[in-house]
């Protein structure tokens, strides 16, 4: 499953550049973001793209070393 996050990434900079057209609707607001579009991290939506990015690296880490120790017990 694709996230509304998969449509960015992230510059050198710190800002966020869309490459693929992404829609999000949150409680009060909806955003669509077209390819192109640059969101300084001075924005919400950078600051969520960014908060979004750090949860992603950690579950990934947490991952690779849970497998990492079952791949030890099993061996």
């Amino acid at each position: 499953m694709q996230s509304f996050c998969d449509a960015f990434r992230r510059n050198e900079d710190g800002s966020w550049v869309c490459v693929e057209p992404a829609t999000i609707q949150g409680p009060g607001a909806r955003i669509d973001a077209s390819p192109g579009e640059v969101y300084t991290a001075d924005t919400e939506l950078a600051e969520f793209l960014e908060i979004e990015d750090i949860v992603r690296l950690q579950t990934a880490e947490s991952i690779t070393r849970r497998r990492s120790r079952s791949s030890l017990i099993t061996a």
